[in-house]
């Protein structure tokens, strides 16, 4: 089966941008935060070779961005020859199809697109290779078909488009929050509630800058959004809880900040635990995160619904 190839484009910028209210970013998360086409590492290469200044001076990608800073960037174009290697036999599941998306169950431990560091065994590659279509579906190159995603290591529904009117549809329905998505989580501890909310400020943490955060306060995140997260407990082993979650925003690692910040992070979650339990999910294979249903009204009026029972796995500790 033939490589999906293309140009990648790394564009010409030459822009002045008069910072007001990223007060505290770092420089390199500021840039990667206006420009997604473009690699952080990249961004942090222009800064040290200063093609990116801040008020006519050379700066570190560390450097914390002050009101009314200037930001002078001028990155050269440099095209290159990228190829997308379809994988036809990538253990995916599909649910459902239209002549217009498909939705498939993305099994844990396999990324929804390419990047940088990965290019085979994505969701991106196992689509092209069943629906070749989708390779000028989209916004870019690399994410031929994705209007939404899931962490790698999350299992469960996903939407594919198949076409690009499709694609646009979708892409209004997540922004507006038309879709219903709901989750099965395997989380740590007993819950004083059987159910309840999470509404806080959801952006980058200020101490780990790879990492999300969340607070009450907006002043302590970088780039912080609303977010809330409904939770209903429906096992309790007095150790691990299944609970289904209902998300109503959809911030990166929204439910797994929010479970980590009331005292239960999901089991498996090694980037988001606590001093409790980071011990104890060493001994875990795969993230117990799974999106479990979708649903939405599509362009031709009827309603859509989607269900996809949690993994074998979850049920060996959530008796």
């Amino acid at each position: 089966m033939p490589k999906t190839t293309f140009e990648k484009n790394q564009p010409i910028i030459k822009e002045v941008l008069i910072v007001q209210d990223s007060t505290g970013t770092r420089l390199d998360v500021f840039i990667a935060s206006k420009f997604p086409g473009i690699p952080r590492t990249l961004i942090q290469k222009h800064i040290k070779n200063g093609l990116i200044t801040v008020n006519e001076k050379r700066v570190k990608p560390r450097y914390l961005i002050k009101k009314e800073d200037l930001i002078k960037i001028h990155i050269l174009q440099k095209t290159v020859p990228c190829c997308i290697e379809p994988q036809a036999d990538l253990p995916i599941t599909i649910i459902a199809k239209h002549d217009d998306f498909i939705i498939i169950n993305k099994p844990f431990g396999i990324s929804v697109h390419l990047s940088d560091h990965e290019h085979r065994n994505t969701v991106v590659n196992w689509a092209l290779a069943h629906f070749p279509q989708i390779a000028s579906v989209g916004e870019n190159s690399l994410r031929p078909g994705i209007v939404h995603r899931l962490d790698k290591d999350t299992s469960g529904l996903l939407i594919i488009a198949l076409k690009q009117k499709s694609f646009e549809f979708f892409k209004k329905q997540f922004k507006k929050r038309a879709i219903r998505k709901k989750y099965h989580a395997l989380c740590w501890g007993t819950f004083k509630q059987k159910k309840g909310a999470v509404s806080t400020f959801v952006g980058r943490s200020k101490a780990r800058p790879t990492c999300q955060s969340t607070s009450a306060r907006a002043e302590k995140l970088v780039n912080p959004k609303n977010a809330l997260t409904l939770f209903s407990v429906l096992k309790d082993s007095g150790k691990i809880s299944l609970i289904e979650i209902e998300l109503k925003t959809g911030r990166r690692h929204q439910i797994r900040v929010h479970l980590q910040s009331i005292g239960h992070p999901i089991a498996g979650d090694k980037l988001y635990s606590t001093k409790n339990t980071k011990q104890k999910n060493v001994s875990f294979d795969r993230l117990f995160l799974h999106a479990s249903y979708l649903s939405f009204r599509y362009s031709d009026t009827k309603k859509y619904e989607f269900f996809c029972p949690v993994p074998p796995e979850f049920s060996n500790y959530s008796k």
